[in-house]
C-alpha cells in the first residue's frame, strides 16, 4: 500500500507493508463443519414480530421473510440457551 503523510504535491509516496506477519493460511484450504442441516426455526413471538414489520420491508423481500420456519415449541429463552457456548 502506498500513502502520503501530507497532501502536499511535492510529498513522495511511501510504501507500507500491511500484510500480517507469521504463517499465512489460505482461506480456500479451510474446511468449516456444517453447523445446521437446514433452516433454523424461530419462536412464534419472533415470527409474529417479523409479520408485523413486513409492511416496512420492500415487497421484493417478502418471500424470504414469509418462508422463515416457525417452531411453535421453541421459545426465545430456548434459543439463547442453545447458542451459549463456553470454552473450558
Amino acid at each position: 500500500m502506498f500513502l502520503k503523510y501530507a497532501h502536499d504535491e511535492n510529498e513522495t509516496w511511501q510504501s507500507v507493508n500491511v500484510q500480517k506477519r507469521g504463517r499465512q493460511t489460505a482461506i480456500a484450504n479451510v474446511k468449516f463443519p456444517i453447523k445446521y442441516e437446514g433452516p433454523r426455526a424461530i419462536s412464534k413471538k419472533k415470527h409474529d414480530d417479523i409479520n408485523q414489520l413486513l409492511q416496512y420491508v420492500p415487497p421484493v423481500h417478502h418471500a424470504f421473510y414469509q418462508s422463515v420456519v416457525l417452531n411453535d415449541t421453541t421459545t426465545d429463552a430456548d434459543i439463547l440457551d442453545f447458542e451459549v457456548c463456553e470454552d473450558e
